[in-house]
């Protein structure tokens, strides 16, 4: 499927299912806004860190609790692990919006265990259009 298509946020929708919260962790919503270089939006998607009904979601979501936005190569390159989000933020192809104490305070959580994407990245077509 091709990235950021409505198929791929269905499928990421699905594998975020099955990654609950850790007991006691606050929800989060991790919003995502893809632009094209000249500033045009491509698509916008939230990941939303719940117990009950987290998932990804096509849109804007009325209350992200950090948003990235970049450029659809760059978010094409940070989603199939070519590049961390860091090293393209501190290259500035990510900017970073909202409280950034998220992702110092919960970094650790969000990192560590199994990877509940690596199924739809594995199966995601990350060409640019042309």
């Amino acid at each position: 499927m091709r990235f950021l298509s409505p198929a791929w946020i269905t499928a990421m929708d699905h594998a975020a299912a099955g990654a609950p919260l850790p007991a006691g962790a606050q929800p989060l919503v991790v919003q995502h806004v893809v632009r094209e270089p000249d500033g045009t939006e491509v698509a916008a998607f939230a990941v939303v860190l719940a117990s009950a009904d987290g998932g990804v979601v096509e849109g804007h979501h009325a209350n992200p609790s950090i948003t990235f936005t970049s450029t659809r190569a760059t978010a094409a390159s940070i989603a199939e692990g070519r590049t961390s989000a860091q090293a393209e933020f501190i290259a500035g192809r990510l900017r970073v919006g909202g409280d950034v104490r998220v992702l110092l305070e919960r970094g650790p959580e969000l990192a560590g265990g199994d990877d509940p994407f690596a199924a739809v990245r594995a199966d995601t077509d990350f060409s640019l259009p042309t």
